[in-house]
């Protein structure tokens, strides 16, 4: 209050300064809620999405060869060398059997970076997802990754999967070889 204000009432310099402490607090609670406002990017895999962790590099590559790798799955596409690095390259499409637009042009997502790095196909660019709701409905999800799934979130009708990527990718360790029914039979 002002010091030449003896009787306790507010004069006009007061009230100025109380609305301009007041609009000070709302603009910094308004920054405060933006920043604190997580934002989520993640890509789709057939009908549903899967999120890319905090903290995970990540980046789209485009032309890249992939070399095969002779008696692996199919929906392990082979490696790539990404600045001296072998990464494996995963179809995921192609491993939760679903089916694969051939007009869209494939792209690789690469998330992480050194021994954890993997590549993933994709068909579009990673998008920005703000404002996801949790979704507690029960989920169909593929048999390979409903075991490493955190949370699921929705947003316009799609669910999006907050997953244990390491996890993940390690239970499909023991699936890499091609099984021998898959294999063509060698004459001896």
């Amino acid at each position: 209050m002002n010091s030449e204000n003896d009787f306790g009432v507010l004069v006009k310099e007061d009230v100025e300064n109380i609305n301009i402490a007041e609009n000070d607090a709302i603009a910094s609670a308004e920054v405060d809620a933006f920043f604190d406002k997580k934002v989520f990017y993640g890509f789709k895999v057939g009908d549903f999405g899967l999120l890319i962790d905090y903290g995970v590099d990540s980046e789209v590559i485009d032309n890249m060869p992939i070399y095969s790798l002779p008696n692996t799955s199919t929906w392990l596409q082979g490696v790539i060398n990404l600045r001296g690095h072998l990464i494996p390259v995963f179809d995921l499409q192609s491993l939760f059997d679903f089916s694969h637009d051939s007009q869209k042009k494939d792209l690789l997502l690469i998330l992480d970076k050194g021994e954890k790095a993997v590549a993933i196909k994709i068909t579009e660019h990673p998008e920005a997802l703000d404002n996801l709701d949790i979704d507690t409905q029960p989920v169909h999800l593929p048999d390979e990754l409903k075991d490493h799934v955190l949370e699921i979130f929705k947003k316009d009708q799609m669910n999006w999967l907050k997953y244990d990527k390491e996890q993940f990718f390690k239970a499909l360790s023991p699936k890499i070889i091609a099984s021998k029914e898959t294999e063509p039979e060698h004459d001896e």
